[in-house]
């Protein structure tokens, strides 16, 4: 069974804040296919993971609003969720899911909700993979993500658990909590991982992950 999905929580993610940008749509066409594979897979709630200042639920008919990065401004009415949980719920809706939904943003407590339920977490690497940050912190935030990277081929992410936040502050990934949310959840698994790259200077992933 497909237990997670590992899709990024970035503004990419929307197409209609990148127009045709070939690499941002490889990014999404590789995270719809992760959310449908999780959506075909039979589990009948879904929580929706991406990292905040602090864990709480959010109301399942929340959306993203857009418009502070150059997008459509909200629907009067709709409930407003943070970016990344904005991105799941199309993502879902976008590959059909139909069961039940909760919607949650992890800071440095896990949430009570979640045991035993499939996950789309939504969370992104390091954003020093560019050229224009010193070569040191470059340096640091490849191997950064090369660990990820590296767990999801293992499928063994329990090295996600032991990484430091000072050290994901300092290189910038602020979805670690949801990336350590998502180790504890599945420390072992079947893994595809569907894509790997950082075309715009961010580490970005897009993963199954099968128990």
């Amino acid at each position: 069974m497909i237990a997670a999905a590992l899709c990024p929580a970035a503004p990419l993610m929307a197409a209609e804040l990148t127009g045709d940008d070939p690499e941002a749509a490889a990014v999404r066409a590789a995270a719809a296919e992760a959310t449908a594979r999780l959506a075909r897979s039979g589990v009948g709630v879904i929580a929706v993971v991406t990292a905040g200042p602090q864990t709480r639920e959010w109301p399942v008919t929340g959306r993203a609003d857009l418009a502070p990065y150059g997008g459509p401004r909200l629907a009067d009415g709709v409930p407003r969720v943070p970016l990344g949980l904005g991105l799941g719920a199309r993502l879902l809706d976008a590959a059909g899911f139909s069961g039940d939904r909760l919607m949650w943003t992890v800071g440095r407590m896990r949430p009570p909700a979640l045991d035993g339920v499939a996950l789309l977490v939504l969370a992104e690497g390091s954003a020093h993979r560019n050229l224009k940050t010193s070569t040191d912190l470059a340096l640091r935030a490849e191997r950064f993500d090369a660990l990820v990277e590296k767990s999801i081929v293992d499928g063994d992410l329990a090295p996600l658990l032991d990484l430091d936040p000072a050290l994901a502050e300092d290189l910038m990934v602020p979805g670690l909590p949801a990336l350590r949310l998502l180790a504890a959840a599945v420390t072992r698994a079947s893994t595809d991982l569907l894509y790997r790259a950082a075309p715009f200077g961010v580490g970005y992933f897009v993963a199954t992950l099968n128990t």
